[in-house]
């Protein structure tokens, strides 16, 4: 497929799947390509979910990075560490599953088929590196947005923050993570040092960031309506 099909239904997807119970409304793009021609659902299934598992690793080994190098709160909350280092089991033993696992009969057909969404240690590498980057990105956000109501962090904290956030929001299964990213958001910065006035209103701007994230992709929802009307029209001609 090409760059810019792949594009918009993805900026229009993630970004309103912040809305759904544990981002999973992501997996809505799977179906849009398969509609159009572009991947079939099994494959796309696979790549999602690997997706998932690389994005589990990497907010769990941040949790881990930061609440021991920039929280200050190792000592004091060494169960989350703990709680973070068996997520990142689970999702290396899944990982091995979903890659190097071979069982017999139909399961093989169906996870031969699962696999073929992720063509080769390449693929993976490079999937593993945007990664990597993209949460750098988010981190670099939250630095900027914390900045904006004078809350300074380190980078190493701004990680923990997002991985404590993140980890919490997917837990607790509510659409947008809606008051609980805000609790979890106000009290981590509280623990960390920040007044509690401050402390709120960097999670108000977290929130208020997030949003924003999603009118972006309402923006990209209606110039992609915009941008598919004429060829519409032209097919309807074309039909009389």
């Amino acid at each position: 497929m090409s760059f810019l099909d792949f594009y918009w239904i993805t900026a229009i997807v993630v970004s309103i799947s912040m809305l759904t119970p544990g981002q999973l409304g992501e997996a809505l793009k799977i179906e849009l390509l398969k509609r159009r021609g572009l991947l079939n659902r099994l494959p796309g299934l696979g790549a999602f979910v690997f997706e998932r598992l690389l994005d589990l690793l990497v907010v769990a080994t941040m949790g881990i990075i930061g609440l021991m190098f920039g929280s200050g709160l190792a000592r004091r909350y060494s169960r989350l560490g703990i709680a973070a280092t068996l997520l990142i089991i689970l999702a290396l033993i899944a990982l091995y599953i979903l890659l190097r696992f071979e069982p017999r009969g139909s399961t093989s057909h169906w996870l031969a088929s699962i696999r073929s969404g992720n063509a080769s240690p390449g693929s993976w590498m490079g999937m593993a590196v945007l990664t990597i980057c993209s949460w750098m990105l988010v981190a670099a956000s939250w630095l900027m947005v914390l900045a904006a109501v004078q809350v300074r962090l380190s980078i190493l904290g701004v990680v923990w923050l997002i991985s404590l956030v993140t980890l919490g929001m997917l837990v607790s299964f509510i659409p947008g993570g809606v008051g609980v990213s805000e609790v979890l958001a106000a009290a981590a910065l509280t623990n960390m040092g920040i007044l509690s006035g401050p402390a709120q209103a960097g999670a108000l701007m977290l929130r208020i960031y997030a949003l924003m994230v999603v009118l972006f992709g309402l923006a990209h929802l209606a110039a992609w309506s915009i941008c598919r009307a004429p060829s519409r029209i032209r097919y309807h001609d074309s039909t009389d």
